[in-house]
């Protein structure tokens, strides 16, 4: 939308408001008459309020400025509400008034609608309390899945967002936070090769120390293990349908064994 007029933003008696220089609006509406007379004459006769409608300021050095409305001057200027604008121009009855009132009108609706848009983005203390206590789950499950470091904090948020259409590292304003580099991973058959034993041995030794069980014909990793294991899908399936994950591990892993089985020739 073209600038007609300039509006800005100042404070007028208890409101912060937008508002219009006077002698701005007297030279747009090309009124005849002097400004001071034309100013008084329409404050005296349509009963504007000072520091409600208007604020007058005094004269200011040159190039004091007062808000961006004008760089100082030996004249007294008037500020006027938005509200007070529109009816002088209206009071003009010509179509330079007309024009200039239908524009502080689309003036104000613009902002009506920024501030409703600002509204909507608003969120309440008990949206986030229910972030909180998805996030806190889906933290939960993040690990569960083998996520470590900022991988499960980024992952909780993606699915806070996902949810609730609210993103609470945004919120935070921690939006820079990254994954963290990838751990090394390996399957047990990879291990066993390290240390010159089977998939089967190591899979044993994991569940000696409480790393893993085992239902049924599937190997799960226990709570103790979760720090050391990634669950990779292997885009198969169960025969009862649920996806069949892998196990990975990290290297670190064959420490711990021969810490918890002591037996330092193990390896």
């Amino acid at each position: 939308m073209q600038e007609i007029i300039n509006i800005s933003k100042n404070r007028i008696g208890d409101n912060t408001v937008n508002s219009v220089s006077a002698r701005d609006l007297h030279k747009r509406l090309e009124v005849k008459r002097d400004f001071s007379t034309w100013i008084k004459n329409r404050i005296t006769k349509y009963g504007f309020v000072e520091n409600e409608d208007y604020i007058i300021i005094a004269p200011q050095k040159r190039g004091a400025g007062n808000n961006g409305l004008f760089n100082g001057s030996d004249k007294i200027e008037y500020i006027l509400s938005l509200d007070m604008s529109k009816e002088l121009a209206m009071i003009e009855n010509n179509d330079i008034g007309r024009n200039i009132r239908k524009y502080f009108i689309k003036i104000e609706q613009k902002f009506s609608q920024k501030l409703e848009k600002q509204e909507e983005k608003r969120i309440s203390p008990k949206d986030i309390q229910e972030m909180s206590e998805l996030g806190t789950e889906l933290i939960k499950l993040s690990k569960v899945f083998g996520f470590k470091g900022n991988q499960v904090i980024l992952s909780a948020d993606k699915g806070v967002r996902n949810i609730t259409g609210h993103s609470p590292l945004k919120l935070l304003d921690e939006i820079h936070l990254v994954a963290n580099e990838k751990t090394k991973i390996f399957s047990p058959t990879q291990l066993g090769k390290e240390i010159g034993k089977t998939a089967m041995e190591i899979n044993l030794l994991l569940a000696d120390i409480g790393f893993q069980k085992k239902v049924g014909k599937i190997w799960e990793v226990l709570e103790s293990g979760l720090e050391f294991a990634e669950l990779l899908d292997t885009n198969k399936k169960h025969s009862d349908g649920t996806p069949v994950k892998q196990i990975k591990w990290q290297k670190e892993v064959l420490e711990k064994i021969k810490i918890e089985k002591s037996e330092p020739t193990l390896f």
